[in-house]
């Protein structure tokens, strides 16, 4: 057997070998950053539910599209989940997540705008038709009116009454069709 001497040359070459695998093994293992908690992800799932809900009834394709984003956003977040530290790329799930939640405000802010305008137009007539409605109550009783003047100012009434009951539940179409059908019976 041959013997190897142990020079401090040899010995200071494996402890610098050994601090740089253990400074590698550390870099390595830190130059990824974690990816973020899933659960931290609930506000934007919350936000996103509610943001098709209240889209869905107005335009359903556009519910259709945030559901499909927030669907990718979902397997984003999973995706980096499961990859080893050194394949994540964490800047992702929080882009699919940021690009469900641009989709879901400016669809939100469209059908609000357009639920705030059809309010508008509902007031409008709304204001029109009472007037119209007062003006003939007025007139009933009077000589020459006949009862198809009470009759149509009832009638007028009712469609106010719905329109009204309507705009309360959301359905600004249908009660926007009702005020219309009231401003136009009163008039008769």
């Amino acid at each position: 057997p041959v013997s190897v001497e142990r020079t401090p040359a040899a010995k200071s070459r494996r402890f610098l070998f050994c601090a740089a695998c253990v400074v590698a093994a550390v870099m390595v293992s830190g130059c990824s950053q974690a990816p973020p908690d899933p659960s931290l992800w609930d506000g934007f799932r919350a936000a996103l539910n509610r943001a098709v809900r209240e889209v869905r009834a107005e335009d359903p394709e556009a519910a259709a599209e945030i559901e499909r984003l927030m669907g990718t956003a979902e397997v984003e977040t999973a995706r980096q989940n499961a990859a080893p530290r050194w394949r994540r790329e964490t800047g992702r799930s929080s882009a699919a997540w940021n690009n469900a939640m641009v989709k879901a405000e400016r669809t939100l802010s469209a059908v609000r705008s357009m639920r705030a305008g059809q309010a508008a137009r509902l007031a409008s007539l709304l204001a029109r038709a009472e007037s119209r409605i007062v003006a003939a109550e007025g007139r009933i009783g009077l000589a020459g009116v006949d009862g198809r003047t009470a009759g149509e100012t009832a009638s007028a009434r009712y469609h106010a009454t719905t329109a009204r009951r309507l705009a309360e539940s959301g359905d600004y179409v249908t009660a926007i069709e009702h005020a219309e059908e009231a401003v136009v019976v009163a008039a008769g």
